[in-house]
């Protein structure tokens, strides 16, 4: 998986979701969107729902084994109400039995809703 976001459409995606979510608006500002993600898809799904899939990848620059969870956009934007929240309590967490968010990966559908 390769996505490429320049950082004037990360501030885009950013403003949105404050634009649409004020509740969340300083977790908002500080999640952690990359510019460039590539990750390698290892054939190895560990689930799907209506929200999307959640694969293991590895991050070429450092081998380390990661979850994706890619999510289908569906909705004019591609920004659900739950999808926010979740990226706002996941980014919150810090204990050693749950995942830690590393960062955010987009691509313009978010922005143009395509």
């Amino acid at each position: 998986m390769l996505t490429f976001v320049t950082p004037t459409q990360i501030k885009e995606i950013k403003d949105l979701m404050i634009s649409r979510f004020k509740e969340c608006s300083q977790m908002i500002a500080a999640l952690n969107i990359q510019e460039i993600c590539d990750y390698t898809d290892e054939n190895k799904e560990l689930g799907s729902g209506s929200y999307g899939v959640i694969r293991v990848a590895k991050n070429p620059q450092n081998n380390e084994l990661v979850v994706l969870k890619s999510c289908k956009c569906k909705d004019a934007y591609c920004l659900r109400a739950s999808t926010v929240r979740e990226l706002c309590a996941i980014s919150q967490f810090n204990h050693q039995n749950i995942l830690k968010l590393l960062n955010i990966c987009a691509d313009e559908r978010i922005i143009n809703g395509r």
